[in-house]
């Protein structure tokens, strides 16, 4: 699975694609909380988020589950 993540007005959200176009799940994220429907307080949206955040919040970077960069959308 492959993961982006983008800045919102208020927050952020974090997209997941598997091996489709279009994406399987959107998921609002703040600096305390993800409102995926994991159960746990630490998901792996919240670890990648912020390794995102450590690295300066770069535009259109994807991440795998492990949150490793994997690519960039406009390179």
């Amino acid at each position: 699975m492959q993961y982006v993540i983008r800045r919102t007005r208020y927050s952020s959200e974090i997209t997941k694609f598997e091996d489709r176009t279009y994406p399987s799940g959107t998921y609002t994220i703040t600096d305390t909380r993800c409102f995926c429907p994991a159960r746990t307080r630490s998901c792996k949206h919240m670890k990648i988020y912020r390794h995102w955040k450590r690295n300066g919040m770069k535009i259109g970077v994807v991440y795998n589950d492990s949150a490793n960069e994997i690519g960039n959308l406009f390179s």
